[in-house]
């Protein structure tokens, strides 16, 4: 599918309806021909004489954000999402319009990609049939849960997208059972037969995850059913257990048997090989073979065992469609949109975490949780395992890029995470010792705002940070300008806090005396314990006078990474149900703790909470009484309680 999720923003030319002049152009323009949407972009630095063919020849340079799909999703001036190199019927936005009803939308994708696909052979394709087919998308995504995984993830990955890889995300997501807690009863008929145990697995405890059972399965019986466990790895001579991607499994029957009296076998064996691959964050093997090669065996053989009589090409053809649209699936990973990318982490949580669902009972210890298990994912997420490739299909280089920015999200997301697990920590160690019970989270933080109304919260009573003399931020400069071998394309340079208390004098005129001369600034990096650290600027003035000059010993500070901070303390781009944008009373802590603060800081972090556990995390508070004087005027039934916890505290080495 060309270069996944790169997309080239177009500087226009002439007239403003889309008509583009064929004179020679520079990067970045782009020409549309007569032929509908057929695009070619030129090459950085080359220049096109003329375009006899409207093929492709891929640059890099931004990935557009969902918000700005969004935007432009109806645009006929946009640029497509992604190329098509294999002439596919190209299907975009402009089959609706943007007041369309989600129904409405859906209708039509799915009327103009199955026309496209060649459904419309035998009168097979009727408009009660699509319109079923979007209820069913509709409602299996419209869940109370689906903060992330909603009507318009669908939308916003498929932009643009071939006619093939349209439909099979329409479908990647219906079924989601730890999200909608079960299936819905359009989903429980068409999966009729397919789980054996269902009842068993949704009677399950809290906790407890009970495998779900296939079964043996017969293909003579149930050729689709077949088809989806073969590709998906199951040995069809035993019986079938579900591990890993029950719901993209799941979410493939229903694709395949819904799809079945419209699509070829070959088209559905595609469309099951595409939703396959949308099982996301997996690991090489054994034998280092990464996913797409894995799939590419099992499409074959089920080509093969089948009788399907799929091409070698076709098969080429839809791994690098399954691959174009499990690395759209997961595009946020390479913004260079920080909070934007923290915007979707943050979505995610409620659809894990049950009580989060309620934004006026959930407790601190809900939250804790919450942000325990993201911290998880996050210190254990190795960003080469986010993106795939197959057969150059994106080029390395385009991996590469999208990689390396899903590293540094990665890493900033997980200080970040870090950030908000220490402060709620240290508020649910406080719940525990000041009487126990895991409260509302609203007696220590305050309610969240209403349209209508406003409370005192705690962030109201967080003392301002005054700024540093020593605190650098360079808003307006563009990391391309700086470092073009490590930089991250658009993303604003930052600064870290220098710290007399961890970067003593010497070590500092040392650290200067070993930056190359034209290299006083390099990107985000993960060092050897996995923690983010980031750039810190030295002048020459600053080198000189560090190693000639005695230092003055001021207020020790420790390092953070000045991105974070500003995530933290000006927030996310938008609120959640459960929790605001911004944060200062977790911005304050890490100001105070710094990032080595928060790392050794992340072992205390225990749950459930316990006396023991607690109070070895606030023994390690130096700054604990100021927080104490600050929850206590949010906590007030509780502020008694609080203030004895300084005074009962024992010291560190006494707790076992």
């Amino acid at each position: 599918m060309g270069n996944a999720l790169a997309c080239l923003s177009p500087v226009k030319k002439g007239g403003g309806n889309g008509n583009y002049s064929k004179e020679s152009k520079k990067y970045g323009d782009y020409h549309r021909q007569n032929s509908g949407q057929s695009l070619a972009w030129t090459a950085a630095g080359t220049e096109v004489e003329s375009l006899p063919d409207p093929k492709l020849v891929l640059t890099h340079t931004e990935v557009p954000t969902a918000l700005q799909i969004r935007k432009h999703l109806f645009s006929l001036d946009m640029p497509p999402y992604m190329p098509d190199q294999y002439g596919q019927p190209r299907v975009s936005g402009e089959a609706t319009l943007p007041d369309d009803s989600y129904i409405v939308k859906l209708v039509k994708t799915l009327q103009s990609c199955l026309v496209a696909l060649g459904a419309t052979r035998n009168n097979a394709l009727t408009t009660a049939k699509l319109e079923s087919w979007a209820v069913l998308i509709y409602e299996s995504m419209s869940g109370h849960g689906r903060d992330f995984h909603g009507i318009q993830h669908v939308f916003d990955i498929s932009y643009n997208a071939g006619a093939l890889e349209t439909v099979s995300v329409l479908f990647h997501d219906v079924i989601y059972l730890s999200i909608d807690g079960g299936l819905t009863e359009r989903q429980s008929h068409i999966l009729d037969g397919v789980i054996k145990n269902y009842n068993k697995r949704m009677r399950a405890p809290p906790g407890v995850t009970v495998p779900l059972i296939i079964g043996k399965i017969d293909p003579e019986k149930d050729i689709l059913l077949a088809i989806v466990a073969n590709v998906f790895g199951y040995d069809l001579s035993r019986k079938v257990v579900l591990e890993k991607g029950e719901n993209e499994f799941l979410s493939a029957v229903v694709a395949l048997r819904v799809l079945s009296s419209v699509l070829t076998l070959a088209q559905l064996a595609q469309v099951a090989a595409i939703i396959e691959h949308t099982i996301p964050f997996r690991m090489p093997d054994a034998n280092r073979d990464r996913p797409p090669v894995k799939l590419f065996r099992r499409l074959k053989h089920t080509n093969e065992m089948f009788g399907i009589g799929m091409s070698q090409q076709d098969m080429v053809e839809t791994i690098q469609r399954a691959v174009d649209v499990a690395n759209r699936d997961v595009g946020n990973f390479c913004t260079t949109d920080r909070a934007w990318f923290l915007d979707n982490t943050w979505n995610l949580l409620p659809e894990t975490n049950l009580p989060l669902r309620d934004a006026s009972l959930y407790t601190v210890g809900d939250f804790f949780f919450a942000l325990k298990k993201m911290e998880g994912f996050f210190s254990f997420l190795d960003a080469s395992c986010v993106y795939n490739a197959f057969r150059r299909v994106p080029d390395p280089l385009t991996l590469s890029l999208m990689t390396k920015r899903a590293q540094s999200n990665i890493a900033i997301g997980r200080q970040y995470i870090r950030a908000k697990l220490v402060t709620q920590a240290i508020l649910a160690a406080m719940a525990e010792l000041s009487g126990g019970g895991d409260i509302p989270i609203s007696i220590f933080m305050g309610d969240l705002p209403d349209i209508n109304d406003y409370c005192t919260r705690l962030d109201d009573y967080i003392p301002s940070a005054d700024k540093q003399d020593d605190e650098l931020l360079l808003d307006d400069i563009d990391v391309d300008s700086v470092s073009s071998d490590t930089a991250v394309p658009g993303r604003k340079a930052s600064i870290t806090m220098i710290s007399t208390a961890i970067t003593p004098p010497a070590a500092a005129a040392a650290a200067a005396a070993a930056v190359p001369e034209d290299e006083y600034f390099s990107d985000h990096e993960t060092n050897d314990h996995g923690t983010h650290d980031t750039p810190t600027m030295i002048t020459r003035e600053d080198e000189q006078t560090s190693s000639t000059q005695p230092q003055k010993k001021e207020k020790e500070e420790p390092l953070i990474d000045v991105e974070v901070y500003e995530l933290l303390a000006e927030g996310r781009r938008t609120d959640t149900k459960f929790d605001m944008r911004h944060s200062k009373f977790a911005a304050y802590v890490y100001r105070k703790l710094g990032d080595r603060g928060l790392e050794e800081r992340i072992s205390l972090c225990v749950y459930p909470v316990t006396p023991t556990s607690a109070n070895a995390l606030l023994a390690t508070i130096p700054f604990l009484v100021e927080i104490v004087s600050i929850v206590s005027k949010v906590a007030i039934t509780r502020a008694d309680a609080l203030r004895r916890i300084v005074h009962n505290l024992p010291h560190p080495n006494d707790i076992s």
